[in-house]
């Protein structure tokens, strides 16, 4: 949705490519390995990015200090939700079913070491409960899951969820900061649940690229981000348009990266040194 207003503000064609297989890695690879002279931007989306490189089993070639960043485009957070008519009304009536339950609510997520599992991880860990964590393969197989009966919650990103809370389909008990598209529901710290992983999505060019070139780019996004059109798209979409800058973003990536690897090796996951 940014690359028109991109197209604006630098005045010349911006072509979006999607490059898929193994949770991005092979795109940020691409984008890190580009030619530094700008006309290659890497999406960078965090935790995920951060998953694949501190992992040593994935064998990344690329690291936080692969990119300079231009800024961060837009958040969301992660959080549970539930069927309707489920008996959950509360995230505290979930916390006290599993503690009274151990090992035997299902709880699902859109894949292993996704944001959203990360963030599930997180939380249960705070809450002292034990619950079966059921792969999906992504957010809508999964929220069809909770419709269905397989999982009596599942861990979700507010966007994925939006279009079935505002149907009625689903609730969200709890999500890891405000969501300007549903103010109302509780956020996991008001509750007393240390949970910070949220969804934040930006981008950066090989740190090689020239600084000309480097803040030239991070000029078109700020303009970029402030375009009218591409804020209404984003609104109608109920994705969370929240610009931040370079120097702020970054700052966000290097606090996440201490955030994700308790995580990480609290599932077996082997840390690359």
């Amino acid at each position: 949705m940014l690359a028109p207003a991109m197209e604006k503000a630098l005045g010349r064609p911006v072509v979006v490519e999607n490059k898929a297989g193994a949770s991005g890695q092979m795109g940020v690879n691409e984008a890190a390995q580009s030619k530094p002279d700008g006309t290659t931007i890497g999406q960078i989306i965090l935790p995920t990015i951060i998953n694949t490189y501190m992992d040593e089993s994935r064998a990344a070639t690329y690291n936080r200090s692969s990119f300079a960043v231009l800024g961060m485009q837009w958040d969301e957070p992660v959080g549970v939700v539930v069927k309707a008519d489920s008996k959950y009304k509360t995230l505290k009536d979930f916390v006290d079913d599993a503690k009274a339950n151990p090992g035997n609510i299902l709880a699902g997520h859109p894949g292993k070491f996704t944001t959203i599992q990360l963030g599930g991880l997180q939380f249960v860990k705070s809450a002292g409960i034990d619950v079966q964590m059921v792969d999906f393969a992504g957010s809508g197989p999964g929220l069809v899951g909770l419709l269905g009966g397989q999982v009596n919650v599942f861990f979700a990103g507010a966007s994925d969820a939006a279009a079935m809370v505002k149907s009625g389909e689903i609730r969200p008990l709890a999500w890891s900061s405000k969501y300007q598209f549903g103010s109302d529901v509780p956020i996991y710290k008001d509750l007393g649940y240390d949970v910070s992983v949220m969804m934040r999505t930006g981008y950066g060019v090989p740190t090689a690229t020239p600084k000309d070139v480097v803040d030239a780019l991070r000029a078109a996004m700020k303009t970029a981000s402030e375009d009218a059109s591409y804020k209404e798209q984003m609104k109608t979409a109920q994705f969370q348009a929240n610009y931040a800058s370079a120097d702020d973003f970054a700052t966000m990536w290097a606090e996440q990266e201490k955030t994700v690897a308790p995580i990480l090796e609290s599932q077996g996951v082997k840390l690359k040194k």
